[in-house]
């Protein structure tokens, strides 16, 4: 797929146009309110997920969860404090691209593809393909994911009873129960998380430091557009993956 489609990310376009001239805030945010500027991403996409399910695991905690903001073709993940960033930019033939952005050895911005994240983030989560997907765990106080066999990927379809397992949620006034806002008491019964979460909250204010995000929320309707984007952006990644190789067996072009 990659030798026959030239990169056309949203990342790999900011880059081509020359050096990186991204500024880093001296606070906790750093460099992302630069990047999300540069890549057209709202902050009020802006989400937020305790759970350790992230390759910077050690950092997140309920009291520091990590951010996450999207636009159709960019995710951008942060952890408050860290300098680096975690990107994901989607091309419509090749499919998504993970990068990283850190600072060279001068100091300067600096996106890197990597591959490491499709050690989860390619396969059956994702439709057999590259991709990006919203989980929900049953987590400890921690925030370390107790049980594997509780854990589900969610989509639109999805039940909410089974949403946002290590996620913090805003919303009023939904009058389903789901697994946001809490943590578990008994990880032998993974529904005690649902009886016990929060629901309905306004704010997350004595949960996590609002000076440490661009938003003091963590949106539900983002979310709820986010579980929906990631799987079909997958499907859309998997015909056209599948379209380009059915061309290439015959010959053609797509």
């Amino acid at each position: 797929i990659r030798a026959v489609a030239p990169a056309g990310d949203p990342v790999s376009a900011l880059v081509a146009r020359g050096p990186l001239t991204l500024a880093r805030r001296p606070d906790a945010l750093g460099y992302l309110p630069a990047v999300l500027g540069a890549l057209d991403v709202p902050q009020e996409s802006q989400m937020l997920v305790f759970s350790k399910t992230s390759v910077q695991a050690a950092r997140i905690s309920p009291e520091r969860p990590r951010a996450i903001y999207f636009a159709d073709q960019v995710m951008v993940a942060h952890v408050p404090g860290e300098p680096g960033l975690e990107v994901v930019a989607v091309d419509a033939s090749r499919g998504p691209t993970f990068y990283t952005l850190g600072e060279d050895a001068e100091g300067r911005p600096r996106f890197t593809a990597s591959t490491s994240c499709l050690r989860c983030h390619h396969g059956p989560n994702t439709a057999g393909v590259p991709g990006v997907y919203v989980g929900s765990v049953i987590p400890g106080p921690t925030g370390a994911p107790l049980r594997d066999d509780t854990a589900v990927i969610t989509d639109h379809t999805s039940a909410f009873a089974e949403r946002w397992g290590g996620w913090y949620v805003n919303a009023r006034r939904g009058e389903q129960k789901d697994r946001a806002n809490a943590v578990a008491s008994n990880p032998a019964d993974p529904s005690s998380l649902v009886r016990e979460s929060r629901q309905n909250l306004a704010t997350l204010f004595g949960l996590v430091d609002p000076s440490a995000y661009l938003q003091p929320v963590s949106d539900i309707v983002a979310l709820m557009t986010f579980e929906h984007q990631t799987q079909a952006t997958n499907l859309l990644t998997r015909v056209a993956w599948q379209a380009r190789i059915a061309a290439a067996d015959g010959g053609g072009e797509a």
